[in-house]
């Protein structure tokens, strides 16, 4: 399917629209100055300020919840205490310097060349994958893996539209199976829709009430 800029709804796990992206920013950054020093970027400000869901979401429940851990609401039945994620959440200096280097690594040659996925090869196909998450008029593209590319794609591109993929079984984790309570014949489904609220693992499980999930949701779709 074919995704524009303000398709975009998140950073990872982070409800992030494109325009409030720290990697998206960043890369306009280097896009205006490319002898920019990592601690210089929204990307260096950005880290190390989350520490619980609660921090994310503001549900009570949730203050305990590591920032670290994993959870989706219309994915797990409860969260992944056993795996940890902190992607684009909290890095050491190396671990930011890295990032940023990617970044400007693919923004020089997505600039030059343009966006061939054949370059990036992965069990992907080198495609940015997602699904869609549906609420009535409203339609938004969760990525699952290729947040980088997506950052630069649409700061340096921002009018064109993308190939991406939808995320598949074949391409998951380990950890993206533990409490998922979506996966029925080793399917991943292409959308989630906030009218099947009442059918989502982490409401069926008690974890989360109705609204509570709604409310996270809702977050993916401002």
């Amino acid at each position: 399917m074919e995704i524009k800029k303000e398709d975009i709804c998140n950073l990872s796990k982070l409800p992030y629209n494109i325009d409030v992206n720290p990697c998206y920013k960043t890369v306009l950054e280097i896009v205006k100055n490319k002898n920019i020093k990592y601690n210089e970027t929204t990307l260096y400000k950005h880290y190390n300020k989350l520490k619980t869901f609660y921090d994310l979401f503001e549900i009570e429940k949730m203050k305990s919840l590591s920032i670290h851990n994993i959870f989706l609401p219309w994915i797990h039945n409860k969260p992944v205490t056993q795996f940890t994620d902190k992607a684009f959440i909290s890095n050491n200096d190396e671990g930011i310097k890295k990032q940023f280097n990617k970044l400007k690594q693919l923004t020089l040659s997505i600039n030059e060349k343009g966006f061939r996925p054949q370059d990036y090869p992965d069990r992907k196909g080198g495609n940015v994958t997602g699904y869609f998450l549906v609420d009535n008029t409203q339609k938004k593209f969760y990525i699952v893996s290729g947040n980088h590319r997506t950052a630069v794609l649409f700061a340096l591109f921002p009018e064109q539209e993308y190939h991406f993929g939808f995320e598949k079984y074949s391409f998951m984790k380990e950890r993206d199976k533990v409490h998922n309570g979506v996966l029925n014949f080793k399917e991943h489904p292409y959308e989630f829709n906030i009218n099947d609220v009442n059918k989502w693992p982490s409401v069926t499980s008690g974890f989360l009430t109705e609204n509570e999930a709604k409310f996270i949701f809702k977050r993916y779709m401002e």
